[in-house]
C-alpha cells in the first residue's frame, strides 16, 4: 500500500475521531449547565473580574516569599543565570501591573526548562487576558510590518509544546516587526496545553500589536471536557486540574469564549480556523455581528424563528460554527460535513465569491492535519486558499509541521508565493513594495519519529474493528445468504464500510490487519474476529497487560446480576443522548501503542468517563450519594417517563462494590464491564430483556 493511502487512512480515522466529539458536545452542554459545580460561570467570572489583591488564593501551595521576582530580559535560547531551580517549578508570584515583554520572555524560557507557573501567575495572566479579550471584536485587522518585516500564521498546536519553542526560535520572539497569529487550537489531545495557553496568553498581553489569537473548534468547554487520548480526543480538562485546580479550568474556558473569531491581514487575507459557510453572501459585517458568547458546538434543533431577529440570530449562530468547523473540498459547491458532523464543506467557487463579495484575495485556515504542513487543496485555484498545521508528528502521523510568514519584501533566493497568484516565485533580487504581500512556507518536525504510519493505522484499525465489532457482525451475517460462516472478500469490504462507516479500500487492508482467506477467496468471519481480538491479546501480553485482558472475558459472577438495572440506566441514558461509544482512534505518541486496543474493550468508555466526571461534582474521584442523586435527576430530566431513575439509592447501593457509601472509576467500570459481558461479546451493548 502506498504512503498516499496510508496517509488518506490516517485522515480518516482522525475526522472520524473529531466527529465523535459532537455526538457528545450535545449532552455535554446540558450537563455543564445543570452541574453548575464543575462549571460555575458565576465563579470563574468573578476569579477572572477580581483585582490581583482582592483575589485569595486559599490554597497552601500559593505562598510565597517576599522577595521581589528575578526580572530577566533573556533572548532566545539563552539560559536563566542565577534562577533557583525551586523558582522553576513554582514559578512567581509575577510583578504587579502590565504583563511585561520581559516576563513573556521569562515565562517562555521557564517551560523550556521543565518548569510550571505558580498557581498565583496562571491566575493573574488569565484575569489580564480576560479583560483585555473583553474589549476586542469578533474581528481584528492586523497589519504586515513595512520593509523586511513579517507576520507569521501558525495552525494547530493541540498541545504541543516543542512545536511553538521551535517557532519561536526560527521565526523570533514577538516585536513590532515580528508579529504573530496563532490561528486557533492551542488546547486537547498534547500534554502540554496549560503550558501553550500560559505562553501565548502572555505574549498577547505582553505585545498587544504583535501578538493575535484566533479561537478554534477546541477552545471549548464541551470540547475540552472530552477525554484525553487514546479514550478521546480532548484532555485539556483533565490537563488543568492535574497540574491545578477545576477553577482555573473554568477560568481559561470563559476566557475562550471571548477570543476572536476572525483576523484579517492588510485587509486582503482572511484568517479563520476552519472555514466558510453554508450559504451565499457571508459578510465581514455579518460575523462582526456575531455574539460569539452565544455559541454552542452541537446545538439541539432550533424551531423555526418567528420574528426577522430570531431569523438573524440562528443565521449568525451557524456562521460562528461554520467559522470552526468547515473544511474545504476540490469539487464546486457546499454542503453539510458529515465527516465532522459540524459545519460544511466547500468548494473553489465558494470561497472565491467569498472573497470577491468581501474585497479580499486569499483564505489561510487550519483545522486539519497535513502531511507536509501545508496545503493547497484547489489544485485548479490554489491561490484561493492555503491550509497550515504546526503540531509535527500529530497523534502519531510523523507528518511536518508548518507556519506561514507574511512580507512586503522578499531577497535574493527566496521561495515565496504572491497573495491572490497561483505560482511559487523564486526571488532574483531583493523587492520591496508596500502594495503587495507575499508570503513563504516554513516547514519542520520536531517530533520524533518512534513509529511508522503504517502501524499507527495498524493499531487504529485494529482498536476500530474491536469496538465496532458487534456491528460488523452484523453486516458479515448480513451478506452471508448461505449461513455458511464465510464470505467473499468484496462483501467483507462492503461490510466493514458500512459498519464502521469508514469509507476506505478495505480488501487493500488485508494484508495490513493479517487476514486470511481459504482457496476459494472467501473469509471465515468468525476465525477474522477471533483471531484479531488473540493478537491483540499477544500485544497486550507484551505490555504486562494480558491479566487486564483476559479478565474483559471472564464470566459474570452470578452475585452480581443484580447490577442489570444498574446498567440499564447507563446503558438507555447513553442511547437515548445519542452517544457514541468510539473514543478518538489516534493516541498521542507518548502514549503505549497498545493501550487504544485494551480501552477499545470498554466500547463505551469514553462516554461513561465524561458522565463520570460530571457525577462527581467535586473533582475528588468518588461519586457520593448527594452527588449521585443529582446526577440521577439530570438524567430524568433528559429520559423519557418509563426509563427514568425511580430509586437513585438503591441503585448507588448496587454500583457500591466495596460499600463505602461512594462510586469509583473502578466501580463505575466494572458494573459496566460485569454486566456486559453477559452475552458473552464484550461489545459494549446489552439486551435488558432477553437477559431478565
Amino acid at each position: 500500500m502506498s504512503a498516499n493511502d496510508q496517509w488518506q487512512i490516517f485522515t480518516e480515522l482522525d475526522l472520524q475521531g473529531e466527529s465523535e466529539q459532537i455526538k457528545l458536545a450535545g449532552f455535554l452542554e446540558s450537563m455543564i449547565r445543570e452541574f453548575s459545580t464543575i462549571n460555575d460561570r458565576k465563579a470563574s467570572t468573578q476569579a477572572l473580574e477580581s483585582a490581583d489583591d482582592d483575589f485569595d488564593e486559599d490554597r497552601a501551595e500559593d505562598v510565597y516569599a517576599s522577595a521581589a521576582p528575578k526580572t530577566l530580559a533573556l533572548s532566545r535560547g539563552s539560559s536563566f543565570l542565577g534562577l533557583e531551580s525551586g523558582d522553576l517549578m513554582n514559578y512567581g508570584p509575577l510583578p504587579k501591573g502590565p504583563i511585561s515583554p520581559d516576563t513573556a520572555i521569562n515565562i517562555i524560557e521557564v517551560y523550556r526548562r521543565g518548569g510550571k507557573l505558580s498557581l498565583k501567575s496562571v491566575k493573574k495572566i488569565l484575569r489580564d487576558v480576560y479583560k483585555k479579550l473583553k474589549t476586542v471584536g469578533n474581528v481584528v485587522h492586523a497589519s504586515t510590518p513595512e520593509g523586511r518585516g513579517k507576520l507569521h500564521v501558525i495552525g494547530d498546536l493541540h498541545g504541543q509544546l516543542q512545536d511553538l519553542l521551535h517557532i519561536f526560535d526560527d521565526a523570533g520572539n514577538p516585536s513590532p516587526s515580528n508579529k504573530f497569529i496563532f490561528n486557533g487550537d492551542f488546547v486537547d489531545r498534547g500534554p502540554c496545553s496549560v503550558e501553550i495557553i500560559m505562553i501565548l496568553f502572555s505574549a498577547y498581553l505582553a505585545y498587544p500589536d504583535a501578538v493575535y489569537l484566533n479561537r478554534g473548534n477546541h477552545e471549548d468547554h464541551v470540547i475540552c471536557c472530552q477525554p484525553p487520548p487514546p479514550h478521546g480526543c480532548g484532555g485539556f480538562q483533565r490537563e488543568c486540574k492535574d497540574k491545578y485546580d477545576d477553577l482555573t479550568f473554568s477560568m481559561v474556558v470563559e476566557v475562550f469564549r471571548y477570543l476572536p473569531i476572525v483576523h484579517t491581514i492588510d485587509h486582503k487575507v482572511f484568517v479563520v480556523h476552519g472555514g466558510l459557510f453554508g450559504r451565499n453572501g457571508v459578510s465581514i459585517k455579518d460575523i462582526e455581528d456575531i455574539d460569539r458568547l452565544d455559541y454552542n458546538p452541537a446545538p439541539p434543533p432550533e424551531p423555526e424563528p418567528t420574528s426577522p431577529e430570531e431569523e438573524r440570530a440562528q443565521d449568525l449562530r451557524q456562521i460562528m460554527r461554520d467559522c470552526l468547523w468547515s473544511d474545504p473540498k476540490a469539487s464546486p459547491g457546499v454542503e453539510f460535513n458529515n465527516t465532522r458532523r459540524q459545519g460544511q464543506l466547500f468548494g473553489p467557487n465558494v470561497t472565491a465569491e467569498f472573497l470577491n463579495d468581501n474585497n479580499l484575495l486569499m483564505v489561510v485556515r487550519s483545522h486539519e492535519c497535513v502531511k507536509f504542513g501545508f496545503d493547497r487543496p484547489y489544485h485548479d485555484a490554489p491561490h484561493l486558499l492555503a491550509t497550515v498545521f504546526s503540531a509535527s508528528g500529530y497523534s502519531g502521523s510523523n507528518n511536518l509541521g508548518a507556519y506561514l510568514s507574511f512580507r512586503h519584501s522578499v531577497s535574493p533566493g527566496d521561495k515565496y508565493f504572491k497573495v491572490g497568484e497561483p505560482a511559487l516565485l523564486v526571488a532574483d533580487s531583493y523587492l520591496d513594495s508596500s502594495s503587495e504581500l507575499f508570503f513563504s512556507v516554513n516547514d519542520y518536525s520536531v517530533a520524533d519519529a518512534t513509529d511508522s504510519l503504517e502501524n499507527t493505522n495498524k493499531i487504529s484499525l485494529r482498536a476500530l474493528i474491536l469496538r465496532k465489532r458487534r456491528e460488523i457482525l452484523a453486516e458479515f451475517e448480513f451478506r452471508d445468504t448461505t449461513k455458511s460462516g464465510k464470505i467473499s472478500t468484496g462483501l467483507w469490504g462492503e461490510s466493514m464500510c458500512k459498519a464502521t462507516s469508514l469509507m476506505i479500500n478495505w480488501v487493500d487492508l488485508l494484508p495490513l490487519l493479517d487476514v486470511s482467506f481459504d482457496a476459494d477467496g472467501l473469509i471465515d468471519y468468525a476465525q477474522f474476529m477471533s483471531e484479531l481480538r488473540a493478537n491483540s491479546a499477544l500485544l497486550n501480553k507484551a505490555d504486562d497487560s494480558e491479566s487486564l485482558f483476559n479478565a474483559m472475558y471472564e464470566p459474570l459472577n452470578p452475585a452480581h446480576t443484580h447490577m442489570i438495572s444498574t446498567f440499564n440506566i447507563i446503558n438507555e441514558a447513553t442511547t437515548y443522548l445519542r452517544l457514541s461509544s468510539s473514543p478518538c482512534p489516534l493516541s498521542y505518541k507518548s502514549s503505549p501503542p497498545t493501550e487504544s486496543l485494551f480501552n477499545a474493550m470498554y466500547a463505551n468508555r469514553a462516554t461513561l468517563e465524561v458522565i463520570f466526571n460530571f457525577f462527581d461534582t467535586n473533582g475528588d474521584g468518588t461519586i457520593s450519594k448527594s452527588e449521585f442523586r443529582h446526577g440521577c435527576e439530570v438524567l430524568n430530566s433528559k429520559l423519557p417517563t418509563d426509563q427514568r431513575v425511580s430509586d437513585p439509592d438503591a441503585l448507588l447501593k448496587m454500583m457500591d462494590i466495596d460499600g463505602n457509601d461512594g462510586i469509583d472509576l473502578n466501580e463505575f467500570f466494572e458494573v459496566f464491564r460485569l454486566v456486559d459481558a453477559l452475552d458473552g461479546k464484550m461489545d459494549g451493548q446489552f439486551d435488558i430483556l432477553k437477559a431478565t
